[in-house]
């Protein structure tokens, strides 16, 4: 389910990332915790 279904206030952005990371299919999922991790950390960023 994406995320905005339960919380509009969710940016869209963050749904995606989230989205991808919980691909039932392996080969859409990010490759490593470390590229989910920098995602993570560059979405973050561009919240300050």
């Amino acid at each position: 389910a994406d995320l905005r279904e339960v919380n509009k206030d969710i940016p869209v952005e963050l749904g995606d990332i989230v989205k991808k990371a919980m691909s039932v299919d392996k080969l859409k999922r990010y490759d490593t915790m470390d590229a989910f991790k920098g995602v993570l950390e560059a979405f973050s960023a561009t919240l300050s």
